[in-house]
């Protein structure tokens, strides 16, 4: 039985995967996704926006019911509150499941991300983190080769202690990240790629 692979998303797509009226895919996609995330920095939730990109192996695993692929991308965001800035950085891995439905253009997928993160801001040293979440979201096939993901996820994030850069009465003292839960939405394009 052929079938139409789902192409990644954010983040991050999939081409679709049909059971019933199955077709083929591509075997790879690129993927580009812009986001709305949040983080915490100690009592307070700091919104920001960023962007990833990534590259997807479509068809590690097949089914009737659908297709697993994975993604490994990297990812920038920027947050902001007042003369305050952090950004963040980080390479992510996502597996992603997409079931196969009766349509041809509409896809939906369960997702989980691990990232290894780093962090910095205006105002204390950088460090290192890691990220792990699960979302989901939908696939939209928009022609053969290019589909469009809009999708969300739950993340749990944590980061290590940083020094105050900035002169005043906590310079010198200790930044702490404590682990903290945002979330992500997204909305992203890709291009598939190879024979299919």
């Amino acid at each position: 039985m052929t079938r139409r692979i789902p192409v990644a998303a954010g983040a991050a797509l999939l081409l679709p995967t049909a059971a019933v009226s199955a077709q083929s895919g591509q075997p790879y996609s690129v993927q580009g996704s812009a986001f709305a995330t949040t983080m915490s920095v100690g009592e307070k939730v700091v919104g920001g926006m960023g962007v990833e990109f990534q590259l997807r192996d479509n068809d590690l695993v097949a089914t009737r019911r659908g297709v697993l692929s994975a993604g490994l991308g990297v990812q920038a965001t920027s947050h902001s509150r007042g003369a305050d800035r952090i950004n963040l950085r980080g390479l992510f891995l996502e597996p992603r499941y997409t079931f196969a439905l009766r349509s041809e253009r509409w896809f939906p997928y369960a997702a989980a991300r691990l990232a290894l993160l780093q962090q910095d801001a205006n105002f204390a040293t950088s460090s290192s983190g890691f990220g792990a979440g699960l979302g989901g979201g939908l696939v939209y096939g928009i022609a053969r080769r290019v589909n469009l993901d809009l999708g969300g996820a739950l993340l749990r994030q944590s980061f290590g202690d940083a020094e105050y850069t900035r002169a005043g009465p906590f310079l010198g003292g200790a930044v702490t990240f404590p682990a903290f839960t945002g979330y992500a939405l997204k909305v992203g394009v890709n291009i598939g790629l190879g024979s299919g």
